[in-house]
């Protein structure tokens, strides 16, 4: 039996910002913060709620990049948008430089846009490759459904958009060193654009090898996503990989039509270890 907590839909409501509160949309343009004389990570740096996203910026060695000419727009999830984040997420990308620069790029668009701008825009590409859809309501203005809910904050290289939520691109695979309890692991969080499975791969002399348990997972994004395996032959390093659903819904055929997800031309399966638990 596989035991899933799933979040549907395309975002995890409130906490990831495939997702943020709509009754949060109200843009804050007359609070906005003004200072033509810093560039983008010297103000979010002066930004007492940003504080968390400017240790990050630092982390992924972003800093030098997002100082440049531009310019930029940055939709920037505030301190409480990374307090929300269910337990376990933000410390495995202050762990992996490349996944927090591949999250936080998909923060950044070349160009500034203000608030007035972007309600005509429909989607924003950013600097990681995917896209940002940009809504504008009557309420305020959503990205990828996080909410704008401080707008026009300039620098002098572009403008910030302070974001109620954390933007994860799909595709996106987060997942801890843990313990095997009921010969089952979890994988914190998976996204991705359409239905598919999460597969656990034995190691095989530093690679994916044979599969050990999959899980099936919604389009959109799904945490504490928890995989049964057969743990008798469980490797000390496992990969969990995420695979297509292009068969039979809901049917596992692989090998066949259900083949692993890339990004950037590389197969979206981080490894992790394991240990039993006595």
């Amino acid at each position: 039996m596989i035991r899933r907590e799933i979040l549907l839909g395309v975002a995890l409501a409130a906490l990831i910002g495939l997702a943020c509160c709509p009754a949060q949309a109200m843009v804050d343009e007359g609070a906005a913060n003004v200072d033509e004389d810093g560039d983008i990570p010297t103000v979010i740096a002066a930004n007492a709620n940003l504080t968390t996203l400017g240790a990050a910026v630092e982390a992924a060695n972003l800093t030098g990049a997002l100082g440049e000419e531009g310019p930029f727009t940055v939709f920037a999830p505030n301190d409480e948008a990374f307090a929300a984040l269910p337990p376990g997420i933000l410390d495995i990308l202050l762990d992996d430089t490349g996944a927090l620069t591949r999250v936080l790029t998909y923060h950044v668009a070349e160009g500034a846009y203000m608030a007035a701008d972007l309600g005509g825009v429909g989607t924003l590409p950013t600097l990681q490759g995917g896209n940002l859809t940009i809504n504008a309501t009557e309420s305020g203005v959503l990205v990828d459904n996080a909410s704008v809910i401080e707008a026009d904050v300039t620098a002098s290289n572009g403008v910030i958009h302070v974001i109620g939520a954390l933007l994860v691109p799909a595709p996106t695979v987060l997942v801890a060193d843990q313990e095997i309890v009921n010969e089952s692991v979890t994988v914190l969080l998976v996204a991705n654009d359409e239905a598919g499975w999460m597969v656990i791969h034995a190691d095989d002399n530093g690679a994916p090898g044979p599969i050990l348990g999959s899980s099936p997972v919604d389009a959109g994004a799904n945490v504490n996503v928890t995989v049964e395996i057969a743990a008798e032959n469980a490797t000390d390093t496992m990969y969990a990989m995420l695979h297509t659903d292009a068969g039979t819904p809901g049917e596992f055929e692989f090998p066949g039509p259900d083949g692993p997800v890339m990004a950037d031309g590389v197969v979206v399966a981080p490894p992790f270890n394991a240990t039993m638990t006595m």
